[in-house]
């Protein structure tokens, strides 16, 4: 095999999984390192989802003036020497067991609105996801007052879901930058990466735009023709999910440890043709 050869299959895996293994690695690392400011709503949205909690609220400073002295008309209730029975009293550990039954439910239908949230909160990157993904499972309505079709399951957008799926995401690219940079189980991080871009388009980009009246094509967001900011997202996402997967049907090239431990040695291919 010629040299040209060898270096046009070589080269373009090894670039690919460098730059696509950077760019995901400072992704995830940021998502989990880097904090924003969300607002209340958001808050809110996030601690119903076990992500955050309200802050307690401040005591009262102590006051410098003595207590008050108790009413003198004010007399402590007389304590009956034999406790009152309970006709009927259920038997056993029922009665026992209901209160603390009920309290235990009580606590876990805790839920959180914006009032508990007075100002702003930070959080970190990767909830971003998570709000991205509750807000797909919870579309709400238009302005017509037409319910908008969920983009996203609801078994996988309510409750702590969203959270454990942004931090695999966050996690999932940490390691998937790692993994495509030294060229260790290249074709499975690749899948991994165009997958999650994937998704990323249709939550955050088709899946609205089916939902609108104006969208162009009937997929894509009605965006000025040439405004690069709007325009920025989308095209980012794309073009990571196709060189993706350009990566996963190259192969990871010969200058990657999955060559180094998984290829089958064969004969070199020394002609000229």
């Amino acid at each position: 095999m010629r040299v040209r050869d060898r270096v046009g299959l070589n080269l373009p895996p090894l670039l690919l999984r460098l730059t696509i293994g950077a760019i995901v690695l400072w992704m995830g690392l940021g998502k989990i390192l880097e904090t924003y400011e969300v607002q209340p709503t958001e808050a809110a949205i996030l601690a119903n989802m076990g992500a955050i909690k309200p802050s307690p609220s401040p005591s009262a400073p102590p006051s410098n003036s003595p207590p008050a002295a108790p009413s003198p008309a004010t007399t402590p209730a007389a304590t009956p020497a034999h406790p009152p029975t309970t006709p009927d009293k259920p038997s056993g550990g029922s009665a026992a067991a209901t209160p603390f039954i009920h309290l235990a439910s009580q606590a876990t239908q805790t839920r959180y609105s914006a009032l508990d949230f007075p100002n702003p909160v930070r959080v970190r990157k990767l909830y971003t996801i998570a709000l991205a993904i509750h807000a797909a499972a919870n579309p709400g309505s238009t302005p017509s007052g037409t319910t908008r079709s969920p983009l996203w399951p609801a078994s996988l957008g309510n409750g702590e879901w969203p959270m454990y799926l942004a931090w695999t995401c966050a996690i999932g690219e940490s390691l998937a930058g790692v993994g495509l940079i030294i060229g260790l189980l290249t074709r499975w991080w690749a899948l991994l990466i165009a997958g999650r871009f994937l998704v990323a388009l249709w939550v955050s980009h088709i899946g609205p735009a089916t939902q609108s009246a104006d969208a162009l094509f009937g997929f894509l967001p009605n965006h000025a023709t040439f405004d690069y900011e709007k325009w920025r997202p989308l095209v980012h996402q794309t073009v990571l999910a196709v060189t993706a997967l350009a990566l996963l049907f190259l192969g990871p090239g010969r200058a990657s440890l999955d060559h180094a431990v998984f290829a089958k040695p064969r004969p070199d291919d020394d002609d000229d043709e």
